[in-house]
């Protein structure tokens, strides 16, 4: 897919760790904190969201994310320079243009790792394509397998409240097509992240691609 275009600080698949901060102090700019990811429709947020109520009554301790914020990242881009956005908004696009519409479901299951509760998806074997041909073009290297999930919470104590509300999360297993790539942004926040969509395109369409 051509040369590396590395980017972004602290870059890695969705098996990664976390972004960097951003800013380093002076008159520049602050980084902009990015990842690529796939959106999830409202109706499936919605059906998750009801599964997860109960554990969120019982376990009101834990930081639990909001839905309206809930996607699958398929690659973080960590802290990117203002005027390098353009630059990985080409990358995602190119990206995007060598894949294709596919489905994803939700496995109906929950899972752990580190401190971070998530709902499982099915395996996707073109959403691991999308991540290591992002790899690729930003010229960093998966580091683990990719692990696509719905982050439900965080916690900073032990891990072991988390495995028993995950085995006990209901979940919907619910498909939905994927159509698009997005370029989302983390804004820190009172309360934890907030996210938002910068840009998307359409998956196997050249006309993505910027000229």
């Amino acid at each position: 897919m051509g040369s590396k275009h590395r980017i972004g600080h602290g870059a890695s698949s969705a098996g990664g760790g976390p972004m960097t901060g951003a800013g380093s102090g002076g008159d520049r700019p602050a980084r902009l904190r990015l990842f690529v990811a796939v959106t999830v429709p409202e109706g499936i947020r919605a059906t998750v969201d009801e599964a997860v109520a109960p554990l969120r009554a019982e376990a009101p301790e834990l930081r639990w994310t909001a839905a309206e914020g809930w996607h699958l990242t398929v690659w973080f881009l960590g802290g990117v320079e203002p005027d390098r956005v353009q630059d990985v908004e080409a990358g995602v696009a190119r990206v995007a243009a060598t894949g294709h519409p596919f489905t994803l479901r939700l496995s109906g299951t929950a899972g752990t790792f580190s401190s971070v509760l998530w709902a499982g998806i099915e395996p996707a074997p073109m959403l691991e394509e999308l991540a290591r041909g992002l790899a690729t073009w930003f010229g960093d290297e998966m580091e683990r397998p990719f692990h696509a999930h719905l982050t439900l919470a965080r916690t900073d104590g032990a891990r072991r409240p988390l495995k028993e509300l995950a085995e006990r999360y209901e979940g919907p297993t619910a498909p939905w097509t994927v159509r698009h790539l997005a370029l989302m942004r983390s804004r820190l926040a009172v309360g934890g992240s907030r996210y938002e969509v910068c840009n998307e395109w359409p998956l196997g369409l050249p006309s993505s691609m910027p000229g």
